[in-house]
């Protein structure tokens, strides 16, 4: 409400001053007619008055038209206006004192004198108006920007802090599992033994973890040109993450030949948030997920099905794209999965979606050769310090809950 009644006064403002601009040309113009055509005046000083109020009024009459063209904000707009009456009752008050002063008799020199006021202060107190409000806005600016560039600082030392964190913690604690792990096989069942093998996958997945976090960081720092990266061994070890952690899943995977796209090592965690998101609110008996994969032409596209409830139609437009401050656990893995693919150059939509399952399909551009990979590559390393900061603290498998039926 308030940002409209600041535009709605702004507009008040900027054609109150340009109908002002144009009512002191329209007299401008009418007595430099009436003097030069009817009366035949071609005193100079007449002239020189008319020649400088022609321009001022031009500048306060398209001045004020293009001010919404221009870095100042209409929150400044009354302050220009104020500086525009208080020149023109200046040098319009000067005007008159001078006339009344030495042309105490002559009528039409007191008026011309006093046009000429009005004229040339309200051009000049729009000018001074105009460049004070612009030089306000851009140390306001520059205050920002040096705010934002500390607060960037501070971040990244942050990011640096977590991530020296992490690695010592969770690392410690993968490398206490996994040395267990070994002990307590030698003297296990087989059946246990399967049950080790699954502890101590996810005992590495926490190294995995650790490095995503080690590569976001990294990224935040630097830019990162794309590499080829082979899809297959990726699809294989997520499918397998999520029957590790999901008893009873059916997964498929449909795949000819080698695929190889344009991505980096977090290419992974687009298809471990996909593949959680399908089966964290799936109701079905026995959850399955299937992943198809096919190539047309520079691209590659990743079908991925489910057989959960589908997503709720008001969910549709913004799928990928949730505020995370509002849908805490549900929509940062899905939010992830979108910022990812931009940087990849990629793709996610939801294809198809209902009561049967819902499929969401992943475009990838086809890496053909290093050389193009780093060509390609390249134009997503822009991108690079962005996306790290937008998803850092998004890289942990617990954080693939941006579910797609209960935001």
């Amino acid at each position: 409400m308030e940002g409209r009644e600041s535009r709605a006064e702004g507009r008040w403002i900027r054609t109150a001053l340009a109908g002002l601009g144009a009512g002191l040309l329209v007299v401008t113009l009418g007595e430099m007619a009436f003097w030069f055509g009817v009366v035949g005046l071609l005193e100079p000083t007449f002239i020189a008055g008319i020649a400088m109020s022609i321009p001022a009024c031009l500048a306060l009459l398209f001045g004020s038209y293009r001010l919404p063209e221009t870095v100042v904000t209409p929150e400044y707009y009354p302050r220009i206006a104020l500086l525009t009456v208080g020149g023109g009752a200046v040098f319009g008050l000067f005007s008159f004192l001078t006339g009344v002063t030495f042309l105490p008799s002559v009528i039409w020199a007191l008026v011309g004198s006093v046009r000429w006021g009005l004229s040339l202060g309200t051009g000049i107190g729009f000018v001074v108006g105009f460049l004070n409000a612009r030089s306000i806005e851009r140390a306001l600016a520059a205050e920002r920007s040096s705010i934002r560039a500390e607060a960037t600082e501070q971040q990244r030392e942050y990011l640096t802090y977590v991530n020296g964190l992490l690695r010592h913690e969770v690392l410690n604690t993968a490398n206490v599992i996994s040395g267990n792990v070994d002990l307590a096989r030698e003297t296990a069942s087989d059946e246990v033994k399967g049950r080790l093998d699954t502890i101590e996958r996810q005992a590495t997945e926490l190294s995995t973890v650790i490095e995503d976090v080690r590569f976001l960081t990294d990224v935040v720092r630097n830019e990162r040109v794309l590499e080829p990266v082979e899809l297959r061994p990726v699809l294989e070890r997520e499918l397998r993450q999520l029957t590790d952690r999901h008893d009873g899943v059916e997964t498929e995977l449909d795949i000819s030949g080698d695929v190889v796209v344009l991505a980096d090592p977090l290419l992974r965690r687009v298809f471990a948030n996909l593949f959680e998101n399908g089966v964290r609110h799936n109701d079905s008996e026995t959850k399955r997920v299937a992943v198809s994969v096919s190539q047309v032409d520079d691209t590659v596209r990743v079908d991925i099905t489910d057989n959960g409830e589908g997503v709720p139609e008001r969910l549709h437009d913004d799928l990928f794209s949730l505020d995370v401050r509002e849908h805490t656990t549900h929509g940062l893995g899905l939010k992830i999965v979108a910022r990812l693919l931009d940087r990849y150059d990629g793709d996610v939509t939801l294809t198809e979606t209902g009561g049967a399952g819902t499929t969401v399909t992943v475009i990838l551009q086809r890496a053909t050769s290093e050389t193009d990979a780093a060509t390609d590559g390249s134009r997503a390393a822009q991108a690079g310090s962005s996306v790290g900061t937008q998803l850092f603290g998004g890289v942990s498998r617990d954080s693939t809950d941006a579910q797609r039926g209960h935001p």
